[in-house]
């Protein structure tokens, strides 16, 4: 009986401490968006929201939103658009990207 017990116990240690060690979808998110900006050289001033979508098998879709202002006959109007997309695989065991399309790219200065 004492085995046993030992047994379940190991289990549910095992099962605690992959919890524990398991990055939630939304924390790989901030992750692979913070790898994006990393490579970008920094972030727009005009960010509007970013998204990065589990596609299947650590690959994302990111997308980076951003706004503008437009000048339109006698008014003006704020215009959003996905001005960065990138497909990008994301290891999480290293926790950075390891193949973007199109690569990414330094764009701005730190």
């Amino acid at each position: 009986m004492q085995a046993q017990e030992f047994q379940e116990q190991e289990v549910m240690e095992n099962k605690k401490e992959d919890k524990e060690t398991t990055l939630s979808d939304k924390q790989i998110e901030r992750l692979v968006i913070r790898e994006v900006y990393k490579r970008l050289g920094g972030q727009p001033e005009n960010v509007y929201k970013e998204t990065a979508r589990n596609l299947w098998s650590d690959r994302h879709r990111v997308n980076i939103w951003t706004w503008k202002w437009l000048d339109v006959d006698t008014s003006v109007i704020k215009k959003y658009a996905i001005e960065y997309s990138y497909f990008v695989r994301f290891d999480k065991e290293l926790k950075q990207i390891t193949h973007s399309l199109p690569e990414i790219e330094k764009i701005f200065e730190d």
